[in-house]
């Protein structure tokens, strides 16, 4: 349609270049026929006056050395001087020097007499600098003193005719360059159907395939057509009725397509014609599109192809609108339990969403505002129900795209359920594995606590056995401080024994809910300090100083005393054997008003960080080796925590390993209502000394 406007504009534009030429022409005719009418200046200036005062012919007086004399005031408002500003200027000054040369030779001529009148197209400037185009007439004048001739220029102002050839020239030639620069062939026709004109690729066209006798001026369009196509479109009826009616002019455009066969290859063009307004014809136009054609074939042989792919692809896909399933694949149909596709056309995808997951499918790709942008992919899971109730695992892939100016969505789903199967099999299997590992560590805990426990039973009763068989030999005589000495041995190992197997014991009550505790109010801040103290002596004969400081003097809870007795025994007993001499070991009470905390720290060797999270469980051991630096049975601090939680409390433990540990455990600030039975503080300590010795049997000097 371009190059149809571009031809119409340089027809519009020819006509208008010959209304001018022959405007001017017509005016040139009427300046001679005036001249030729007129020949004495009298006759002339009366019969020219009025035009000149109407300023469409202007005159300016010129003597025998080229000055102005006279110029009329027309011309002078024309070209922006003042009234006389140009008298007795030379004409050169506001004459082109080009057209000087011409203009003198006609003034030669015409002082030889070889011309009556001269014409030329001349350029003056104007005021502004600028050339103002005028048609003048030159011709001379008799003076009637002995001053000789004078010259009479009159002056036609043409200026926006030169301007509008000008602006016509380029039109024409930029339209006639560009019809010839494109690659679609054009040809124009009359009303008749003849060629009246083709531009540049139509004729190299035409003598490129032979053709080109059969493409000429007084060509019809059918003889060009058939030529182009190597068919004869008359046999079409209907095309070559509707070809006529734009003939015509009775329709404005008709386009179609047709091909012609050149060595086994099919080349398509596209025939586009347009009428020409008035005198009827059209331009017709050929477009060749063989290649369009040819993409055209491969999009329609590559839809198909990936219509076969999507088919065979083993994940469900679904192409929605708004108003539905556009497309489904067969892994669709099989996703959804449907007979055929056609059953998911049409329904929106959120009635196969599990009522579960509906929101959420809906919040996610529903929702306009949270719409992915265009060509960004968004994954989740969900869970589908199929046509017949069976709930699916899915995993959805999505993505927003614009097909024909239509927002859809495209839907990748994957049904799961073997790796959901396969998932929840390997979460079995894990926890299974873990149950055998569990099993195992606690087989071999088991182990080590019985080999430890052997060795805990078989340290004491050789030493007692030792001590009884020294004892009961005949010929040796026993002293009285050798005699004690064994005693103190036999009663330290017994009290070993007996502290291993009430820990034994206390264990097993807890595990089966029979361990009795006797809570009553009482002091715990006494309790604490008086144990702490009726350990000092041992403590500092093993040259280990042991500190005790409180926040506050006193703070009665409910709690049961023998069991914090034989919490903080454990502990500083634990603080004592890993405390080498010249060490220290700090007691201290804080009050944190809802609960009490109890801090024991020592400067011993420390527990690798590794150790801490085990020190608390039952029948482990920081030292394993049956050559250990320490006895012990392993269950001690794992009694303590279970006594401290008895009580509702915990206990955590800091170290570092050659600088000390510290054991921290708190205590809820809680009381009972019954409290009328109070024990005697005399009573509550009798049997102290017996429990230490107990608690710290496995100590030897």
């Amino acid at each position: 349609m371009e190059k149809l406007h571009l031809f119409a504009e340089f027809i519009i534009f020819a006509v208008v270049v010959l209304v001018y030429v022959f405007k001017s022409l017509e005016k040139k005719n009427i300046v001679e026929k005036i001249k030729k009418s007129f020949e004495d200046k009298e006759r002339i200036y009366k019969v020219l006056s009025p035009i000149i005062r109407s300023g469409f012919i202007t005159i300016i007086k010129i003597d025998m050395d080229g000055k102005i004399k006279f110029m009329s005031p027309e011309l002078e408002e024309r070209l922006g001087y003042s009234k006389g500003e140009l008298n007795d200027i030379s004409i050169e000054r506001i004459s082109n020097k080009e057209e000087l040369i011409i203009e003198r030779q006609n003034i030669e001529k015409l002082l030889r007499g070889e011309l009556k009148s001269s014409t030329m197209d001349k350029r003056i400037k104007d005021n502004q600098g600028r050339w103002v185009w005028f048609h003048c007439n030159y011709s001379t004048v008799e003076i009637d003193d002995e001053k000789g001739k004078e010259f009479i220029m009159y002056c036609i102002d043409i200026d926006w005719r030169k301007q509008t050839e000008n602006s016509l020239s380029q039109s024409f030639e930029l339209n006639e360059l560009l019809l010839n620069s494109i690659d679609t062939k054009i040809a124009a026709f009359d009303y008749n159907g003849d060629v009246i004109a083709v531009n540049k690729a139509m004729e190299e066209f035409c003598i490129d395939n032979k053709i080109n006798n059969q493409i000429k001026k007084g060509s019809s369009f059918q003889q060009v057509h058939t030529s182009l196509s190597g068919k004869d479109i008359s046999k079409n009826v209907k095309r070559i009725t509707k070809v006529r009616e734009v003939f015509t002019g009775k329709r404005d455009s008709y386009t179609f397509e047709s091909y012609y066969e050149q060595n086994s290859k099919r080349n398509w063009y596209l025939t586009s014609v347009s009428s020409l307004e008035n005198e009827g014809g059209a331009i017709v136009s050929y477009t060749d599109i063989t290649k369009r054609k040819e993409l055209e074939e491969k999009l329609v042989k590559s839809e198909e192809k990936y219509r076969r792919l999507l088919s065979l692809l083993p994940v469900a896909v679904f192409l929605c609108s708004n108003d539905g399933i556009e497309y489904c694949n067969n892994e669709g149909v099989k996703l959804l339990g449907l007979n055929g596709a056609e059953d998911a056309i049409g329904r929106s995808l959120i009635n196969y969403v599990h009522t579960d997951y509906k929101l959420d499918f809906m919040d996610k790709f529903m929702d306009p505002q949270e719409f992915p942008i265009y060509g960004s992919s968004y994954g989740t899971s969900e869970l589908f129900i199929n046509s017949v109730g069976e709930s699916v695992p899915v995993e959805i892939e999505y993505t927003n795209l614009v097909s024909e100016d239509e927002n859809m969505s495209l839907f990748i789903i994957k049904d799961v359920s073997e790796k959901v199967k396969a998932h929840n099999l390997k979460k079995a299997m894990e926890a299974k594995s873990k149950e055998l590992k569990d099993a195992k560590e606690y087989d071999k805990v088991k182990t080590e606590f019985f080999a430890n426990i052997s060795h805990e039973l078989r340290t004491p009763i050789n030493i007692i056995f030792s001590a009884l068989q020294v004892m009961g030999l005949k010929d040796n005589k026993i002293n009285s401080f050798s005699t004690e000495k064994y005693t103190g041995m036999i009663k330290q190992n017994c009290y070993r024994l007996l502290r291993l197997v009430n820990n034994l014991i206390d264990i097993t009550k807890i595990d089966s809910g029979f361990f009795n505790m006797l809570i009553k109010n009482y002091d715990i801040i006494e309790i604490i300090e008086n144990i702490t103290l009726s350990v000092a002596q041992y403590v500092e004969n093993r040259n280990i100083e042991l500190i005790f400081d409180t926040e506050v003097e006193e703070k009665v809870i409910a709690c049961d005393p023998d069991k914090i007795e034989r919490i903080i025994l454990n502990i500083l007993a634990n603080s004592v054997k890993f405390t080498p001499e010249g060490g220290q070991i700090m007691v201290n009470i804080y009050d944190r008003s809802d609960e009490i905390q109890v801090s024991v720290r020592d400067t011993g060797v420390g527990i690798p960080k590794d150790k801490l999270n085990i020190i608390f469980e039952r029948f482990r051991q920081v030292d394993k080796t049956l050559s250990r630096n320490r006895e012990g049975s392993g269950i001690g601090l794992s009694l303590v925590k279970s006594l401290v939680e008895l009580h509702g409390g915990r206990i955590e433990v800091k170290s570092d390993v050659g600088k000390g540990s510290e054991f921290i455990f708190t205590l809820p600030v809680r009381t009972i209502e019954d409290n009328s039975n109070l024990v005697d503080k005399a009573s509550l300590w009798q049997e102290n000394v017996e429990k230490i010795d107990v608690e710290f049997s496995d100590i030897y000097a």
